[in-house]
């Protein structure tokens, strides 16, 4: 049973509001409440603040039209006016317990709290909601657990190296602190969910999103990944966040047997190089996860799937009986299809895409010396064709961020 949400969709003072407040202070459209469903199955709530005056979380404000994650329990005020209680009941359980309506600091950190509301986890961190006091705006804190000193300094290196990445569409690094065997890091927080779980509710993207999208993913300079890839703000045409770089590298073409992501993205050379336990080159492997990428938002499936005949999204491949067939099942076909085998393209489902089409036959060539690259795909004619608007409409997001 899919959990409902009920919330004000358009608060403001105009009458066409969905919640209408006669006060001097709120905006017309003071702000927008989204509800962000992740593959996880959890549902975040997003207030997009798009007032005059801004917003107020928990005794927080925030101003300048940011977008900011609100929890069960969260208190939400617009100023001098009304205050609203978050109640978000399908993730009850999933965070630390708390009484509701608060939200404990576990620590300050610089200029930063870090708060007990958590984000996701991996093996060898935890990510929470912080608080960047003297910025104002909400940030994900990861914390890396080192037990040596120089475990600390390895990653601090490879944290150094990535915050010179001032890119917009790569996850901003806001600041890092050290504390003993603890290393946080203050990221840019993405309250628009990631490119697999969009993908997955929305099914095909219309070709212009599709577009936009990739656009921005052929200037974030490292092979994206759907579920690696964020979005800044909930809604269509989004920023997007390139994420989670693996190890960080002087060199980008250095050889690695660190075949990192998911397997139904990775060119052929990686997945020999994982059959046969080599080095590889990780040169032209955005060019390919980019190729997959393009091809699941305008199909809705997987490009090495010639059985998938719906348009219903799988971002993996499906069984005779048209079920998605688990991790540790279809890796191995995926390995063979990706290897052996073209992309499927279906004439009658191409016909209005050829220029797409053509773009993503020159990114999956399974010979990486003739496979174009991301970046010279900025120069093709599918991107060409609208690049006015598309860098128009970029920087309009980017000025806004």
């Amino acid at each position: 049973m899919q959990p409902t949400v009920v919330y004000a969709n358009f608060p403001g003072r105009h009458p066409s509001s969905d919640y209408v407040i006669n006060h001097l202070a709120v905006s017309g459209k003071h702000c927008t409440i989204h509800a962000v469903l992740a593959d996880t199955g959890t549902i975040s709530i997003v207030c997009q603040d798009s007032s005059k005056y801004g917003i107020v979380v928990n005794g927080h404000s925030f101003k300048g039209h940011q977008s900011i994650l609100l929890m069960d329990g969260d208190k939400l005020e617009l100023p001098n006016s009304q205050i609203f209680t978050c109640e978000n009941v399908a993730n009850r359980g999933r965070y630390v317990s708390q009484p509701q309506g608060t939200q404990v600091g576990i620590k300050s950190v610089g200029s930063y709290t870090i708060t007990n509301r958590k984000l996701g986890s991996g093996a060898y961190s935890s990510v929470l909601l912080a608080i960047d006091r003297s910025a104002r705006r909400q940030a994900a804190c990861k914390t890396i657990v080192r037990k040596t000193q120089a475990d600390i300094a390895d990653v601090l290196r490879e944290v150094q190296l990535l915050q010179k990445l001032n890119h917009p569409n790569i996850n901003a690094i806001f600041d890092f602190e050290t504390s003993g065997e603890h290393l946080y890091i203050f990221l840019e927080l993405a309250t628009g969910g990631d490119l697999f779980s969009y993908m997955a509710k929305n099914g095909t993207l219309c070709e212009g999103e599709a577009k936009f999208i990739s656009y921005q993913l052929m200037q974030g300079l490292t092979p994206p990944q759907p579920e690696n890839v964020l979005l800044a703000n909930p809604g269509q045409y989004p920023r997007v966040l390139i994420a989670d770089f693996g190890l960080a590298k002087e060199r980008a073409f250095e050889p690695t047997g660190n075949v990192a992501g998911t397997v139904s993205y990775l060119p052929p050379e990686a997945v020999m190089a994982i059959t046969l336990k080599n080095k590889y080159s990780t040169e032209g492997g955005d060019s390919w996860s980019l190729g997959v990428i393009i091809f699941i938002m305008l199909q809705g499936f997987h490009p090495f799937d010639p059985r998938h005949t719906s348009t219903q999204v799988s971002l993996y491949p499906v069984n005779n009986l048209g079920q998605e067939l688990l991790a540790e099942h279809s890796e191995e076909l995926v390995r063979r299809r990706i290897v052996q085998k073209q992309a499927l393209f279906d004439p009658d489902q191409w016909l209005d895409l050829t220029l797409a089409r053509d773009l993503i036959s020159k990114l999956l060539v399974q010979d990486i010396k003739a496979r174009q690259t991301a970046r010279e795909s900025l120069e093709h004619s599918w991107i060409k064709v609208d690049e006015t608007s598309l860098s128009k409409a970029h920087k309009k997001l980017v000025a806004s961020r």
